[in-house]
């Protein structure tokens, strides 16, 4: 499927069936499913899938040229392939969100 999230579209897998959950374990805002996926959807993914790792490479590169002290650990493109997200390990005294 593919759903609205706070990073934009996504792909997604439905990997439970619907059942009630209570209120209190929700976490706010809920976002809509967009539509049903395609299979060039699925293809899609695949190939952003595929990129990832060149992606966290030229990443990491860029970290080294900029002299960042900082670790990457991860790459992911976005459904649309127009954004990649880059993660850092946890680290005593982070904080997460838009700085």
């Amino acid at each position: 499927m593919i759903v609205d999230t706070a990073r934009g579209m996504e792909y997604a897998q439905c990997v439970r069936a619907n059942n009630m959950v209570d209120e209190i374990e929700l976490t706010a805002p809920l976002r809509p499913v967009v539509r049903k996926a395609t299979p060039e959807d699925g293809k899609a993914a695949e190939r952003n899938k595929g990129r990832e790792k060149q992606a966290l490479e030229i990443c990491q590169r860029k970290v080294e040229e900029h002299g960042l002290d900082m670790k990457l650990v991860s790459a992911e493109y976005s459904f649309d392939g127009s954004k990649i997200c880059s993660s850092l390990p946890p680290r005593a005294g982070w904080t997460s969100g838009p700085w």
